[in-house]
């Protein structure tokens, strides 16, 4: 019998919260087995045998349960087609140091694309309370074919506990921030100014493309990551991958901050003539007329722009679109280092000042909150429900909310200085410009990557027009022959090899000449060799079938002059 120490360290029969197990024999060893043990618990147990005489125990033994410290993937997906359940299903368990299974332990998990190919669309439930220590995800599917698709599968749980990493170098390190699949920290000093990492753990620094700017900011959108600076020759730069980095030009301005929304990129400037850059694509970048107070930061959420700065009567404004800007007062008189959104609020902090935390619904009329302690909160970032701000100096240097009003001190690295945290994979992650630690982590659990598996195209649903036509003279092998792929619904590549057949749906006068079935190869059917007979002045129509999918057509097409050949049509004589 055994029974959890804390509750009853000395069990016997019928005793409280008692587990009786039995083993069949008679004199010698036993050995039974204990199912639905507590993980991280200490449990007492003896042994006992009844009689005529009634029971007699055994000296009391105890023993601990581990705890579950890991996710392992228990099955993933194998080649699935477009649209279609990922199967196998992704299924993850909680195991312990041993990499046992821990069946009595619960954990909200998050599988998350870590890496694709694309813009694929990923539907399906991708949280999960385990169930005896097991999440199975799903049915999840992918709409775009490709190779490399990989998940990874981590702790979804709030900001509990923190983990203190080391950084690539000992530089000033501003921002950090997350893309698919990797994480991106920036510099404002010191011989490697970007460093970026899969996990938020293990670090690397970055030089390739790298100027060396007094870098503040960095943001991720539209495939692109975006870092921005306060000072040096070169104010913009952007990579696809945080690897290898591009310088941009801008107009000088001393950019604080950068984020992106609503398929724009906006930074915010404490000095120079603009104090607000945007830019569709991270590259090409055009100044906007807004209040000249010293904007520190900006986000995006609710559908508007937020910019927040540190001095000023009006040190807020708001935009819907980016471009234009309106101005509006805050409570009290603080220096607002940081704003973000989350769980339909926009909160701000404070590195100094009589108020330290305020929020807003709407980013327009905004109420001061009270912080655990008055610090200089120097960033603040939203994930899973909850709000985390790090700051410079002091005790605590990390605060967490639910809600953005009612705040906790969390335990935090206390000799670093932390400027920026964000949340991404699963997990929170903080930068600091000096201590022994410049980097941690929130996560319970480290992420696990899923290996890779591939979507491929569902079946023919759909013709489409890649190439041509392009008609030349009447009768004469179009100058740009019509090139069709077979698409499925969701707009994949085909393999299929299936005929597909052309012909005139409209235009008085006109025929084709050449083949006019072909077989597809790879999903692709072009007609070499085809030549449209017509009108000059007539607009033609060309349909391409294929039995079973959407045809397509092209319209508009004209013959650009008289051809040389001629069509005969000759009738019997009907005598």
């Amino acid at each position: 019998m055994l029974a959890e120490t804390s509750q009853n360290p000395t069990p016997a029969i019928d005793g409280v919260d008692v587990i009786r197990l039995s083993a069949s024999g008679g004199v010698g060893a036993f050995t039974v087995s204990a199912t639905g043990l507590r993980p991280d618990r200490s449990y007492s147990f003896r042994g006992y045998a009844i009689n005529a005489a009634g029971p007699a125990y055994s000296a009391v033994a105890t023993f601990v349960t581990l705890a579950p410290v890991g996710i392992a993937v228990s099955t993933s997906p194998a080649e699935t087609a477009a649209g279609a359940t990922l199967a196998p299903a992704l299924v993850a368990r909680l195991v312990d140091r041993e990499g046992e299974s821990v069946t009595g332990a619960t954990a909200r998990l998050r599988a998350s694309l870590a890496s694709h190919p694309g813009a694929s669309t990923l539907t399906g439930t991708t949280t999960v309370t385990t169930s005896a220590g097991v999440a199975t995800f799903g049915p999840l599917s992918l709409t775009q074919a490709g190779t490399g698709y990989t998940f990874s599968i981590s702790d979804d749980q709030p900001a509990t506990t923190f983990t203190a990493r080391s950084a690539a170098a000992s530089s000033q390190w501003q921002s950090v921030t997350h893309g698919t699949g990797r994480y991106v920290a920036v510099a404002s000093s010191g011989t490697t100014r970007v460093m970026r990492s899969v996990d938020g753990r293990t670090w690397t620094g970055v030089t390739e493309g790298v100027p060396s700017s007094a870098w503040t900011s960095v943001t991720f959108g539209n495939g692109l990551y975006v870092a921005v600076a306060l000072s040096g020759t070169t104010r913009v730069m952007t990579s696809p991958n945080g690897l290898t980095w591009t310088g941009r030009t801008i107009e000088p301005a001393e950019l604080r901050s950068v984020t992106y929304g609503a398929g724009l990129f906006v930074a915010v400037a404490s000095g120079g003539t603009r104090r607000v850059m945007t830019s569709p694509d991270g590259i090409t970048w055009t100044g906007r007329v807004v209040p000249s107070e010293l904007w520190q930061a900006v986000t995006y959420g609710g559908g508007r722009f937020v910019a927040v700065a540190s001095s000023g009567d009006t040190p807020v404004m708001s935009s819907t679109d980016g471009l234009s800007w309106t101005a509006h007062v805050a409570p009290g008189s603080s220096n607002w280092s940081s704003v973000t959104h989350g769980a339909g609020v926009f909160v701000a902090v404070s590195d100094g000042g009589d108020d330290q935390i305020m929020t807003s619904p709407d980013g327009v009329v905004w109420t001061v909150r009270t912080a655990v302690h008055s610090e200089m909160w120097r960033s603040v970032a939203y994930g899973t429900g909850v709000f985390l701000a790090v700051s410079l100096n002091g005790s605590p240097r990390a605060m967490t909310s639910v809600d953005g009003v009612t705040w906790s001190a969390t335990t935090f690295e206390e000799d670093s200085r932390w400027h920026g945290v964000s949340y991404g994979g699963g997990q929170f992650v903080a930068v600091a410009s000096q201590g022994a630690s410049r980097v941690m982590t929130s996560s319970a659990f480290e992420a696990v990557a899923v290996p890779a598996f591939t979507v491929v195209a569902a079946a023919p649903a759909r013709l489409t027009v890649s190439a041509g036509p392009v008609p030349g003279a009447s009768g004469a092998v179009m100058s740009t022959v019509p090139v069709i792929r077979i698409k499925d619904t969701y707009g994949n590549l085909t393999s299929s090899t299936a005929t597909v057949t052309v012909s005139i749906s409209s235009g008085a006068g006109g025929f084709l000449e050449g083949s006019s079935s072909v077989a597809a190869v790879g999903g692709v059917a072009t007609f070499s060799g085809l030549r449209l007979h017509g009108r000059v002045g007539q607009s033609y129509s060309l349909t391409f079938s294929l039995s079973g999918v959407t045809s397509a057509t092209a319209t508009g097409l004209q013959v650009t002059g008289p051809g040389t050949s001629i069509r005969l049509t000759v009738q019997a004589d009907a005598s």
